[in-house]
């Protein structure tokens, strides 16, 4: 898999689409667990998964309307005490956006993504999930 680092353009459109997919998760599987369940087949597709070829063909309009399909998760997350999570989630949205705006990605924003994008979105959620990891080990050391 290729590094986090990696900058192109495709590949940071793959890692926001993962962190839309990350943020929307975290919602669904939390209101999943306040009724009672914690299987992950009572949850439905994230908005994310639902437009993932939509995203690859045309990633800028995608881009805005999964900002606007998530709205309800960061009020969700900040009124349910998932703070934490949030500005993590947020802060990997803030960098990725930060390296896509360079006068090139301007000029190509809504073109159509290369396969890399993939690995991007599979390096970002590996970076969810490691850190989640590394988190509850150093709680389970205090």
């Amino acid at each position: 898999m290729r590094e986090k680092d990696c900058q192109t353009r495709s590949y940071l459109f793959g890692r926001l689409l993962s962190v839309y997919d990350k943020l929307e998760n975290d919602v669904l599987w939390d209101k999943n667990k306040k009724q009672g369940s914690d299987k992950w087949s009572d949850i439905r597709a994230t908005n994310a998964e639902r437009y993932w070829n939509v995203f690859a063909n045309k990633p800028d309009t995608t881009m805005g309307m999964l900002e606007r399909s998530t709205k309800y998760c960061v009020e969700y997350m900040k009124s349910n005490g998932l703070s934490g999570f949030l500005k993590k989630i947020e802060e990997a949205k803030g960098e990725i956006l930060e390296l896509l705006d360079t006068e090139e990605n301007r000029k190509y924003k809504n073109t159509q993504l290369y396969n890399d994008f993939i690995f991007g979105y599979y390096a970002q959620r590996k970076e969810f999930f490691t850190k989640k990891e590394k988190e509850v080990k150093e709680e389970d050391n205090e």
